[in-house]
Parts: C-alpha cells; structure tokens; sequence
C-alpha cells in the first residue's frame, strides 16, 4: 500500500514538472513571439532581410498556396484573393457595363504608409464614383512593394493582364532610380525569391504560430549576407570621395535606356489588351535621410531621368501623361511614401487627370452608340 502511495507522488510530481515545463515554454514561446512581430515591424523598409521576407510572404498570395492560411495574418487582410490591396471581391473577367482602372506601381501605388482604403488608388475610386454615380467603375490597386520595371515585364503579363481593364495607370521610376543610383539594376531581392519561391519557407513565414520569430529571424539572416547590403554601404560610403562622387552623377545623368525599354514593352503589351495607359512619375523628393546628401543627389538626378524617359514614352506610344506633381515635404512620411492626407492630393491629381481627359466619357458614349446600333439592327 505504501509502495502505491509513494509511486502514485512520483508520477504526480513528473506531471508536475512537465506540466511546468509545459506552461514556462509556452509564456516563454509567447514572448518571444510577441517581441519579434515587434521587432520585425520596426524593422525599416529599406531593410534587405525584410525585402526579402516580404518577397516570400507575397509569393504565398500568387501561387495561391497559402491562400487561406495567409489570410489569417493582419497584412493578408489587406488584400484580396489575387493579392491586391483591396478588400473588395470581384471576378477576372471584367463585366460588359464595367469600366476598370489597373494601378501598377511599387509601395508608393500600394500605399505602404497609409492603412487600406487611404491609397491614392482609394481616392481616385472615390473621385471617380462621385462623379460618374450611376456607373460601375472599379479600381484595382496592383501595386507591390519594391516593384521595378523588370519586375513589371513579369507581373503584368503573368497576373495582371487577365483582368481586362479598360485604363491602366503605371506609376514608377523610383525602385529603378533607386537600383540605378546604386548601380544594382535588376531584379530585386523580393523578386528572386518570388521567381523560385521554396515551399518551406512559405509555410514557417506565413502561419501565425511561427510566423512572428520566424520572419524576424529570416530577416536578421538575410540581412547578412544580402547583396543590396554590401552594395549600398559601399557606395554611400564611397560618395564620401570627391571624385567617386562626380563619376556617379556623370553615369545616373545618362539617359535610362533600360529603364525606357522596359516600360515601353509593358506599355505595348497593355496597349494590345485595347487598354488604354497613363504614365504617372513617382513624385521625387529633395533629401534621402538614410542616403545622406551626396546619395540624395544621386538619387534624385536618377529619378529625374527617369521621369523625362516616361514623358518620351508616353509620346512614342501615345499615351496619357501625368507630370510627378510637387508636392510638399509636409506629406512625406519618409523620402517617398505619403501620409493620407498626401495620398488623397496625389490621388485627386490622378482622379482630375482621368475626368478632365474623358477617358470615362467616351468609354460612355462608345458604350451607347454600340447600343443604339444594336437596337436599330433588332426594331
């Protein structure tokens, strides 16, 4: 009897211990988790590891494999089922009495510092909505973060065109004026790991038990041996030097002729969906804060290039042109996103173009006479 006794503390006194054990790890698990959700959000944007994560969270969204799973994180619930930053649903193909607007761009179309329904993108929605209310007029926020032109010959074919809209507004140049000034043209971090995405690393970045340690961590690791790392340093530091700075303003003065091939080939291949296209400049800003006053320079004079490369663009293809607006420092948040108050001036800029160039108007009138014809045909 004592014997059973004795055994029966024992085994008490091990569940105990696991159920300790048990309960330390999971507080534990849990604070480290929540420190590292913390730790990763304040990790700044321009952060290699964080591109790259976020590359690999994307990519989860396009394949469609992750769908359901991702969705349960709180920026899966900023996008819909194809990955646009929208929580409206609709269909691939476009309905007969719908008119469409694609906004392709980086995270300054995807509206990186704003919350969802603050994007220029929203704005222009609203602008146009009120204007035209008896109309259906979607808009489509296609914007990615970090998108750049190559980036764009590959979205917009493979995920983008399929959505059949009527106006395609591509908004660019700052990832390229970015990479050029850095002398790193090409595809970015994000995108070669979106281009051979690894399962593995889909389901430990995207699920929301791991998730918060494991994006944190891939992202610390990333970081060290990241290529835009090394690179970037290297240069800001080499701006330092007179000359080294000089022959960098020489080579980002030239004309963007990669640049203005890329766009342009994306521009036709729009302009063959019977879409037509407006070329709209990402605003540029006077000073870089991490860059410092040589690179901001540097970067500045690339973006400008580039601007002028989607003016002569938007002349050789025929399109609409919308000039980088100068808007005022006051709605920067950093060097190139804007704050809501900024997106909704960039937005109305956008939305008085659209009107003012009747776009909508003769997609009306076209829409009508093909009714009245048809009606004539069939008395």
């Amino acid at each position: 009897m004592a014997r059973s006794k004795s055994r029966k503390r024992r085994i008490e006194k091990i569940y105990q211990k696991v159920a300790t054990l048990f309960l330390g790890t999971a507080i534990a698990y849990t604070g480290a988790s929540f420190a590292c959700g913390l730790l990763y959000e304040n990790l700044p944007e321009t952060h290699p590891g964080k591109i790259m994560v976020e590359g690999i969270l994307h990519n989860a969204y396009l394949n469609d494999k992750l769908s359901k799973r991702a969705r349960r994180e709180p920026e899966a619930e900023e996008k819909n089922r194809y990955g646009h930053r929208t929580q409206r649903e609709y269909n691939i193909e476009r309905p007969e009495n719908q008119y469409r607007i694609l906004f392709l761009g980086g995270s300054t179309t995807y509206g990186h510092k704003v919350k969802i329904g603050e994007t220029y993108p929203d704005e222009v929605q609203r602008r146009l909505s009120e204007k035209f209310p008896t109309e259906d007029i979607l808009v489509i926020n296609a914007g990615r973060n970090g998108m750049n032109s190559e980036e764009m010959k590959y979205y917009y074919p493979t995920h983008e065109k399929r959505f059949g809209a009527n106006l395609t507004v591509i908004h660019t140049g700052a990832n390229d004026g970015y990479q050029r000034a850095f002398n790193m043209e090409g595809a970015t971090l994000a995108m070669r790991i979106e281009m051979e995405p690894q399962p593995w690393t889909e389901f430990f970045f995207s699920n929301s038990f791991t998730g918060p340690i494991t994006r944190y961590v891939g992202a610390s690791v990333y970081a060290l041996n990241s290529e835009a790392r090394r690179r970037a340093v290297e240069i800001v530091e080499s701006l330092k030097d007179k000359k080294r700075f000089e022959d960098r303003i020489e080579k980002v003065s030239r004309y963007p002729k990669i640049f203005h091939d890329r766009i342009r080939e994306v521009v036709e291949e729009v302009k063959l969906t019977g879409s037509e296209v407006i070329l709209f400049p990402v605003p540029i800003v006077a000073e870089n804060k991490w860059a410092g006053e040589e690179a901001s320079r540097i970067i500045k004079m690339s973006m400008t290039r580039n601007s002028e490369a989607l003016e002569d663009i938007s002349e050789e293809c025929e399109t609409g042109f919308i000039e980088a607006p100068n808007i005022p420092k006051i709605y920067f948040v950093d060097e190139c996103h804007l704050d809501k108050d900024g997106e909704i001036l960039k937005g109305d800029i956008v939305a008085d173009f659209i009107i003012d160039s009747g776009y909508i108007q003769r997609w009306i009138q076209e829409r009508e006479e093909k009714s009245q014809e048809t009606e004539n045909k069939n008395p």
